[in-house]
């Protein structure tokens, strides 16, 4: 089954937003992945500590929705399911930088396709509590997503970076948490 980002292309790629575009003929591979109607046309989601997703549809109105510091817009389930599909592609497919910091923002303006980041020297940081099954991954130095057992955290990352180097395990003095650092280059 394709993943969203086989479905779109980067047509905008800027300090304030990204634009997808999603490629002809794409609609009945978008309602395969669950959330979709099919007759999305393009996706804008705002750069910054607050996200907005906006969807564009053949033949209707454009939907709007936020999340992120400032708050949330009350949304169907689908529709909260469609803005974190939207932010992985971006964030996770082809490693555009979607937080606040604008200096990280400007290092992968460049990026309009998933060939862009290929190389790019990434570190990431798997930190769990004893007795507890849920991983927090760090990517460089920000939060990035939870994972269900550090196996599963591990082939999560081994998915994104060709590993160069995984630490051994240690223990941070500050929060008692177990952590383990793994740095690659972007497959």
């Amino acid at each position: 089954m394709a993943e969203l980002c086989d479905l779109v292309e980067v047509v905008e790629n800027n300090m304030e937003c990204v634009v997808l575009k999603v490629k002809k003929g794409a609609g009945m591979q978008l309602i395969r992945l669950g959330c979709f109607d099919g007759d999305e046309t393009m996706f804008r989601l705002t750069k910054g500590s607050s996200h907005t997703c906006t969807m564009f549809r053949d033949g209707r109105k454009p939907v709007s929705w936020s999340w992120g510091e400032s708050g949330h817009t009350l949304v169907c389930d689908s529709l909260h399911k469609c803005g974190h599909m939207v932010k992985r592609c971006i964030s996770d497919d082809f490693g555009i930088y979607m937080g606040k910091d604008a200096g990280k923002r400007m290092q992968t303006l460049h990026v309009r396709s998933l060939e862009d980041m290929k190389g790019r020297k990434e570190h990431y940081k798997l930190m769990w509590w004893e007795h507890d099954e849920a991983v927090c991954i760090h990517k460089n130095g920000e939060y990035h997503i939870w994972v269900m057992g550090l196996e599963k955290a591990k082939e999560y990352v081994s998915g994104k970076i060709a590993v160069e180097h995984i630490s051994d395990i240690y223990r941070s003095p500050q929060t008692g948490c177990y952590i383990m650092d793994i740095k690659g280059a972007r497959k």
